[in-house]
């Protein structure tokens, strides 16, 4: 069976038709754009089976609109190729039905969609390519097909797993391994994310990431009750080329709200054009951390340990054997070694530990108080240059 939908905009195939109680289903089901808009949208999706559950068969009939249930794409394979700018599909095709999202609402009423053991895969003229593997996706069709926005098209998504997935533009390449997310527990996971800039001067690396509590408020507005992981590694690099850098930075204000975050073993690299910085972390947690566009970040109840943290300046070497700091309370370095130049000697300054009590948020601010420091048996030495 052929049949042309959504006037002419694409071609609906199949091979045969199966009623089974309150089901139909279309076995290796495909819509596909048509030969006249293939230059505005090159997409094909083929489907194992096309299923719909109870079907409203009157309306069907004499209305020609379609009201189910569920519609489910089982084992599908769905390539999107999209146009960048909208404006050539508007100039195509009629005003009235320029639209897909418009006609879907004329034609279509549907409580769940589903994608069952399927590949997607998403390309934008603009260079932006989105894939998802081994998926399974449930999806509130009235809450995504009544709202545009980004919220409402989030909120839509009901469950979502997957094997593998990417996001690649010109700036920045997403990997994520065994996604999963659930909306009854508003609960994003990941077994394994990495995130890599195009310049090179960022890359993240986190195995076991949770995200919970997912808020997306209008705006560029986003608020998480909690951010965790169980293993990370942060590299920046500041030696990648700042003009590029600074020409990928996107102007769009945002702001992201966290209440809570730990993290598990983490390491973390910092490395500029005269400094290298390293360390490794054991364990992370803070109450609320908020960042904001043009602002410096807030965060509170900073609790962090590690061991060792270094500091090579190209010419002397730096560093802490273990560290212990928290938020106002009492924060602890062990064996810390300072090498500071002179015109004819090398400064050595070893204290064997180092206790001081501050406000780190202020201190991120630019106010810098502590209500003590104590420095044990601290000694000086004086090394040739």
């Amino acid at each position: 069976y052929e049949s042309y939908k959504f006037d002419s905009l694409y071609n609906v195939k199949f091979d045969s038709i199966k009623l089974v109680k309150d089901k139909i289903r279309l076995a290796n089901f495909t819509l596909n754009t048509t030969e006249e808009f293939k230059e505005i949208s090159n997409s094909v999706i083929k489907a194992k089976v096309f299923e719909l559950t109870n079907i409203d068969w009157p309306v069907l009939i004499y209305e020609h609109r379609l009201i189910a249930d569920n519609a489910s794409l089982i084992q599908p394979e769905v390539i999107l190729n999209l146009p960048h700018n909208k404006s050539k599909i508007h100039k195509t095709v009629k005003p009235a039905d320029s639209s897909t999202i418009h006609i879907i609402r004329q034609r279509l009423e549907l409580k769940n969609f589903y994608i069952v053991d399927g590949n997607v895969n998403i390309k934008i003229a603009n260079g932006t390519e989105i894939s998802v593997k081994n998926c399974f996706i449930d999806i509130n069709v009235n809450k995504l097909i009544n709202e545009s926005s980004i919220k409402n098209s989030f909120e839509a998504l009901d469950r979502l797993s997957f094997s593998d997935a990417a996001f690649i533009n010109k700036n920045i390449s997403l990997n994520a391994k065994g996604g999963s997310y659930s909306s009854n527990e508003n609960v994003l996971k990941f077994k394994d994310l990495k995130q890599s800039k195009e310049d090179k001067s960022l890359a993240l690396s986190f195995k076991d990431l949770q995200v919970s509590g997912i808020e997306i408020k209008e705006g560029n507005g986003y608020a998480v009750s909690n951010l965790s992981w169980g293993l990370a590694d942060i590299i920046i690099n500041k030696k990648a080329n700042k003009e590029k850098a600074t020409a990928n930075n996107s102007n769009d204000p945002f702001n992201v709200g966290v209440n809570h975050v730990s993290g598990g073993p983490s390491r973390l690299s910092f490395n500029a054009s005269n400094i290298a910085i390293s360390t490794q972390i054991t364990t992370l947690s803070t109450d609320e951390i908020f960042f904001a566009s043009g602002q410096k970040p807030t965060i509170k109840g900073l609790q962090i340990d590690g061991e060792p943290f270094l500091i090579n300046d190209n010419k002397n070497e730096s560093g802490i054997t273990i560290f212990s700091i928290s938020d106002i309370e009492k924060s602890v370095l062990r064996n810390v070694t300072l090498r500071l130049p002179s015109k004819e000697h090398t400064i050595k300054l070893f204290i064997p530990e180092l206790a001081f009590s501050t406000d780190i948020n202020k201190s991120i601010q630019g106010i810098i108080t502590s209500e003590y420091i104590d420095l044990t048996r601290p000694i000086i030495s004086f090394e040739p240059l």
